[in-house]
Formats: structure tokens, C-alpha cells, sequence
């Protein structure tokens, strides 16, 4: 959603100065069959079996988790956040999709810090 200010959109949407157009981030969506293989090799690494994540999770069968593995459907946000515990990992770790995570490059942000202060340094010293 975004707010109207003097009738103009402000919020989600990013505005081209160029072109005035509004542009919007693609919609991030879960990857069904990802976060079944996910769920499979936490499983798997922890020794979990299914008929024991069904009865942790207090399912009446079996299927649902085979239909997480397949790809058919994804679990919960209940038994995420359940499995998260069990497996002692973040929600992320079992959800796989298409968002992108943008981290801001720290790195740089030091190096133009190194660079100011040794033009500082370097004024100091010539004056």
C-alpha cells in the first residue's frame, strides 16, 4: 500500500526521476519445492524422521509433510515457527523464495572513510 500525498503515490514504489514513472519491486513469492527440500535436509542433518516431526508437530498423518517435501503445498506459519525451534535454526532457513536481500557494502563505506581522514591528516600536515 502506499500514501497519497497532494495525489501523488509515496511509499512502496520507486520513482524514475527521468521518466516520472513509478516503478514497484517484484512481489516476492515462496518457492514451494526449495522450501520442501529445505525443510528435507534439516531434517535430515538433524536426524529427524517424519513420523516424528508429525507427531512433534501433532499432525494426524503423515502426508502433509510428504506433500511440504514435494513441493505440493508448505506447512503452517504455526509449524514453521514450531520446526524453527525443533531444528534450532531462523524461520529463513526453511523458506526459500525469490527475495533478494540487499546488504549494504560495508566495506566501502570504510574505505571512504580511510580516505577523508587522510585528506584531513594530509591538510594538517601540509599546514
Amino acid at each position: 500500500m502506499s500514501n497519497m500525498i497532494n495525489g501523488t503515490a509515496v511509499g512502496i514504489g520507486v520513482c524514475d526521476v527521468r521518466s516520472g514513472e513509478t516503478h514497484f519491486p517484484k512481489y516476492p513469492v515462496i518457492d514451494m519445492a526449495a522450501t520442501g527440500r529445505n525443510i528435507r535436509r534439516i531434517m535430515d542433518s538433524r536426524g529427524i524422521r517424519v513420523r516424528e516431526l508429525q507427531k512433534y508437530l501433532g499432525l494426524a498423518a503423515v502426508q502433509s509433510i510428504y506433500r511440504w517435501f514435494d513441493g505440493h503445498s508448505v506447512p503452517t506459519i504455526d509449524n514453521l515457527y514450531a520446526m524453527s525451534e525443533l531444528f534450532r535454526v531462523p524461520i529463513d532457513a526453511l523458506i526459500s523464495g525469490n527475495r533478494q536481500y540487499v546488504c549494504p557494502d560495508e566495506s566501502a563505506a570504510m574505505v571512504d572513510r580511510v580516505v577523508l581522514y587522510y585528506k584531513k591528516i594530509m591538510e594538517i600536515h601540509v599546514a
